[in-house]
């Protein structure tokens, strides 16, 4: 995995359970000096939604699209953070 991928994963379990785009980004761009553009962010974050492993699940709610770590996003962040502690 990609660390840009770990960051986005690591920023959804910060944002909570069910949390939008926005939010979402918010936690990446606080912990970045240049936060990467919008646009892109959420070109990854939809990437991981649908990739077969499924390691983010999104649904609608209230009109939003929210997101939240499957058991394979949380076993992948869990890896990266063992690998950075190693």
């Amino acid at each position: 995995m990609k660390r840009i991928e770990r960051e986005i994963l690591a920023a959804l379990d910060a944002a909570g359970p069910k949390s939008h785009a926005a939010k979402i980004y918010e936690v990446i761009a606080r912990g970045r000096i240049n936060p990467m553009p919008f646009a892109e962010f959420y070109t990854l974050l939809n990437r991981l939604a649908v990739e077969p492993d499924g390691m983010v699940s999104e649904m609608i709610m209230r009109n939003r699209r929210v997101f939240w770590l499957t058991r394979n996003g949380r076993r992948a962040l869990d890896k990266g953070k063992r690998h950075e502690a190693i």
